[in-house]
């Protein structure tokens, strides 16, 4: 019997083993040129590839931004790379003081112009508590609402205090903090009261309300959610 004499490759096909097809086996090798695989350079593929799969407008307009463009694929990625981004949202305490956000301007210093703000909390006052409804039996009802109400805006006055110059100043309040009552008085000036070893009386339709500045340095909107015990206060 005669043995068959294998083909040795042409020069054409042995080109294609230094190709991006060196590592097919080598009957892919040899066969190359018959399933239609041309040879291809691996520095070329990328290029090579885009013009097989894009069409050519997209081509021109994006050809020198496939180089070093990344896309994610993944929706998921792309939305906490995006949700990264986003700083932090709004204003802190430092900034809003730096940039003197709640400052009033000696030009705004005027008790008349505060006038309407203390009618509005004094309407807001009337339908938060029924003075007419008023009595000894539901005064601790009508006093812990009062306690959680927002006293913007309510004319307060400073019955006593440790610092006697603070004893009578009488005023709207505009702000409220923790641990200070900012008012305007009468004579147009601003000032901040603190509400430590202060006590203030505050006037709503012939009813006085006491409040202990010790036991109130609570923030306003913090203020709801707190409970205050029925028990007699340290007097000053």
């Amino acid at each position: 019997m005669m043995s068959e004499k294998r083909q040795r490759p042409s020069m054409e096909t042995k080109a294609t083993t230094d190709t991006l097809y060196s590592q097919l086996p080598l009957s892919v090798k040899i066969h190359g040129h018959e399933l239609g695989l041309k040879p291809i350079k691996k520095q070329g593929f990328v290029t090579a590839f885009l013009e097989k799969h894009l069409p050519v407008r997209r081509l021109q307009q994006g050809e020198g931004d496939l180089s070093h463009k990344v896309e994610f694929l993944d929706a998921r990625k792309r939305k906490k790379v995006k949700e990264a981004c986003v700083g932090k949202k709004g204003l802190s305490n430092k900034d809003r003081k730096r940039l003197k956000l709640f400052d009033i301007k000696k030009d705004q210093q005027k008790y008349e112009d505060y006038l309407p703000l203390h009618a509005l909390w004094t309407s807001y006052v009337k339908d938060l508590i029924d003075f007419q409804q008023l009595n000894e039996k539901n005064h601790m009802t009508a006093t812990v609402k009062f306690m959680k109400a927002d006293l913007h805006g309510c004319i307060i006055t400073v019955q006593r205090s440790k610092c006697a110059s603070y004893v009578g100043t009488t005023g709207i309040v505009l702000k409220e903090s923790r641990n200070m009552f900012q008012i305007i008085t009468t004579d147009n000036r601003v000032k901040d009261i603190p509400k430590r070893n202060s006590v203030f009386t505050v006037k709503v339709e012939g009813f006085r309300f006491t409040v202990h500045g010790n036991h109130f340095k609570v923030k306003t909107a913090e203020r709801p959610s707190r409970r205050f015990k029925s028990k007699a206060t340290i007097d000053l």
